[in-house]
């Protein structure tokens, strides 16, 4: 058996953005959290921040390494264009969450929802997915799952 290092090595770097992303998004409740505390006051205003701020990164990136936007096509349907309303959604529950429940609830319930929206979208081939039935190792996952959530609420 040879190992492809190549791919082993985008594997383990895949995974720890993975991790990293998801470390984030208790970081991210926090940061926003005090940016609503200490100046915004509101946390529509901070979420607004947050998502302005991402918005300018992404666009210098974009700059920087030359991508070209595309012509439209006919092929889009008008869902396409919805990531940025779930978006807001995500950062502006997160902000003002956060310090209502704690990093660890709302951290808990964001993955607990990812992971039911996931199993959901999986089965149904949804948002152009491939199709993955649940099963019962699933289900389980997810149960497990929601035992968490419930520990982590009662502590």
């Amino acid at each position: 058996m040879s190992l492809n290092l190549g791919n082993d090595l985008m594997n383990m770097i895949a995974i720890l953005m993975g991790v990293l992303a998801g470390a984030c998004i208790g970081i991210q409740g926090g940061i926003n959290s005090q940016l609503t505390k200490h100046w915004a006051k509101n946390s529509v205003l901070a979420s607004a921040i947050s998502f302005l701020v991402g918005a300018l990164i992404l666009w210098a990136l974009s700059f920087i390494l030359q991508v070209s936007i595309p012509e439209l096509s006919d092929k889009l349907a008008w869902w396409h264009w919805t990531g940025g309303i779930l978006g807001a959604y995500f950062v502006y529950s997160l902000v003002y969450l956060s310090p209502i429940l704690g990093a660890s609830m709302v951290v808990a319930l964001i993955l607990s929802g990812q992971i039911l929206a996931a199993v959901v979208l999986d089965h149904f081939g949804l948002a152009g997915y491939p199709v993955r039935s649940i099963t019962e190792v699933r289900l389980i996952g997810i149960a497990l799952l929601g035992v968490g959530v419930l520990i982590i609420r009662k502590s």
